[in-house]
């Protein structure tokens, strides 16, 4: 099984953020949705820190999971907030995310990155 289902949509002028288009919700949330639109906004400093949670379409119910917000914490970009989205806490405390140098085919294997993070 694919995780993304109809591939990623993303930044091409400035590499600010990706949607994974469809992406395929883990079995506890079936019973709500199976796949859904999964927007990641990158900070600034990417991939040497975390994106701070991702966002969902807002028609997903907030009663789904208790880290479903309307507005963003932990200084998460609230942009998205007002273009029918909403923030899902993920929070990777500080020393958590450790991204590995890349200096040879196959070393982003080596830490954390956009795939440990999904």
């Amino acid at each position: 099984d694919k995780l993304f289902e109809q591939g990623v949509s993303f930044d091409e002028q400035h590499a600010d953020w990706m949607i994974a288009n469809k992406y395929r919700l883990p079995q506890a949330w079936h019973n709500v949705a199976r796949t859904i639109d999964l927007l990641l906004i990158f900070p600034t400093e990417y991939p040497a820190v975390p994106p701070v949670g991702f966002y969902l379409k807002e028609d997903i119910p907030l009663k789904v999971n208790a880290h479903l917000y309307r507005r963003a914490y932990h200084e998460a970009c609230d942009d998205p907030l007002t273009q029918g989205w909403i923030w899902y806490c993920v929070y990777v405390n500080p020393g958590g995310w450790q991204p590995a140098p890349v200096q040879r085919f196959g070393d982003w294997r080596k830490g954390d990155n956009l795939w440990t993070y999904f």
